[in-house]
């Protein structure tokens, strides 16, 4: 007579949290609809992130700025934070003019403007799972100035975009491997605009045309964090047969 002896081990808990997971964001990306570009987005929230080139930061949730970032992150800090940085940017930006421009100007050199960069954000220890948090800081931003002579001038020659917004955020650490963030935020934007206009008159020097617009905008962000246990309570299993032949 054979018997055939198949071990099964129960698939740990922890396991099938994290296949669901897993699988929540693979569903979501399948419904995700137009994405729209980001080219003067600003990610030096947090002085701490431009040591590390922002690498990993909604991972690592190094300090208090992590509400910019990852809000779950908000779990990792083991006690009250309070962050505040500030910097200032010089982009360097040139225009070369083409043999076939018909626009009479030069390059108008660097365009880049010096612009200001700051942040707040302060993370609050509630209990041992819960925590709060708040920020205030710009994530996207630009100044450029162009000059009056260069050849682009009837299109634009000075335009400034400078944006502030203030995200409270609130983060629970369900266990020891699986925390959860949520924050809302407000927004506000102003947007200056300055132009040539071409005179058709001789001799005549040009016109100009600039504009200030403000706005207020709202919206949110969520982060989810998970962490490997150091030492798992189970390991994975895969079942091996084991076959005894037993004669009689």
């Amino acid at each position: 007579m054979i018997i055939a002896h198949y071990p099964v081990s129960r698939r740990p808990r922890f396991a099938r949290q994290a296949i669901a997971l897993i699988a929540l964001p693979v569903l979501l990306s399948a419904l995700a609809g137009r994405a729209r570009g980001a080219a003067l987005a600003l990610y030096e929230t947090g002085a701490p992130d431009l040591g590390t080139a922002s690498a990993g930061r909604a991972a690592m949730a190094a300090d208090a700025s992590t509400v910019a970032a990852n809000p779950a992150g908000l779990t990792l800090l083991d006690r009250t934070q309070l962050l505040a940085a500030a910097g200032v940017l010089l982009p360097m930006t040139n225009f070369n003019v083409a043999p076939e421009t018909t626009t009479r100007g030069g390059g108008g050199g660097n365009a880049g403007v010096i612009f200001p960069l700051g942040s707040f954000f302060l993370a609050y220890k509630l209990s041992d799972r819960w925590r709060l948090g708040i920020g205030s800081y710009s994530d996207f931003g630009l100044s450029a100035n162009y000059g009056s002579s260069w050849a682009g001038r009837y299109y634009v020659n000075r335009e400034s975009l400078i944006t502030m917004k203030i995200n409270p955020s609130i983060a629970y650490a369900f266990n020891e491997w699986l925390s959860l963030g949520v924050g809302f935020n407000a927004e506000v934007g102003r947007l200056t605009f300055k132009s040539q206009i071409r005179n058709l008159l001789p001799r005549a020097a040009d016109g100009s045309m600039s504009f200030e617009s403000w706005d207020v905008e709202g919206g949110g962000n969520a982060g989810i964090l998970v962490r490997p246990l150091p030492k798992p309570s189970s390991r994975p299993h895969l079942p091996v047969a084991r076959v005894f032949h037993l004669r009689f």
